[in-house]
């Protein structure tokens, strides 16, 4: 049966949840798997360790230490975002916080444009173009674009949220792209790998409900121990009303109930 299933599921060493330190919930939440926590971390070394190794040399300051140290952690925060905040834990631990919160965390997040313009800027300003260079002008309009995006998903019905995101990262996939609309000169790869990981923590994974929850409890999903529970709790309740109208009547005047078949219980359940 399904409960079954996800029951053998659970004991799986990967997947387990497994309660998290109060340090790390705002990225982990309250139990995150021991996979997820892999993924999201090896995710961010990758993803951060490649835009130093194929980054082109004149998108860096050559001796910029300050801007290094600023550029990978920035970076890799938002990576790490972009990949928490579609796991389960994640994904329950801030459905339970107030909307506010989210307007927050949406429209703040643009601090992080700011700091990554400024370890950048040597590259926003190696261009005597006279077109505008990627830096203010372009992380100003990826700010924007992904504030716009993330708020719209956030207020949108649960079940649309996902595929309006999605449709928003792959409208605005080709100004971060090829940014030729928007009337800036050519933009570096390390602004465009910046602008669509941004965009996809900010308008995707963080306001995007991506897990069905159980209707009494909205910041958690029902546990498959919970619903074995539940399960027997509504045999019980069939045995109980269950009697014929002519059957016996034990000593306290209640009907005996007959028995069903778990399938049968799944059915009705």
């Amino acid at each position: 049966s399904p409960s079954t299933m996800a029951a053998v599921h659970e004991e799986n060493f990967l997947t387990r949840p497994r309660p998290q330190p109060s340090i790390l919930r705002e990225v982990h939440g309250e139990e995150q798997t021991l996979a997820d926590v892999i993924l999201i971390y090896g995710a961010t070394a990758f993803t951060a360790t490649s835009a130093w190794v194929f980054h082109d040399p004149r998108d860096l300051p050559p001796t910029g230490t300050a801007q290094a140290v600023v550029f990978t952690i920035v970076f890799a925060d938002i990576v790490a975002g972009a990949v928490a905040n579609v796991s389960r834990g994640t994904d329950n631990w801030y459905a339970s916080k107030p909307k506010y919160v989210g307007v927050v965390f949406v429209v703040l997040h643009g601090l992080f444009l700011v700091a990554l313009q400024w370890a950048l800027s040597s590259a926003s300003a190696a261009d005597n173009s006279s077109l505008p260079g990627p830096g203010p002008f372009f992380f100003a309009i990826v700010w924007v674009l992904a504030t716009v995006s993330g708020l719209c998903v956030l207020f949108a019905p649960p079940h649309i949220q996902r595929v309006l995101g999605m449709s928003f990262l792959l409208t605005f996939l080709p100004l971060y792209l090829g940014a030729v609309p928007l009337g800036v000169r050519e933009v570096p790869l390390i602004h465009t790998q910046v602008a669509i990981c941004y965009h996809i923590k900010v308008a995707f994974s963080f306001p995007a409900t991506h897990f069905i929850r159980d209707a009494s409890s909205p910041a958690a999903p029902e546990s498959p121990s919970k619903a074995g529970a539940n399960a027997a709790g509504a045999r019980g309740v069939i045995r109980a009303g269950n009697g014929g109208a002519d059957g016996p009547v034990d000593t306290e005047g209640n009907q005996p109930t007959a028995e069903i078949g778990d399938s049968d219980a799944s059915r009705l359940l």
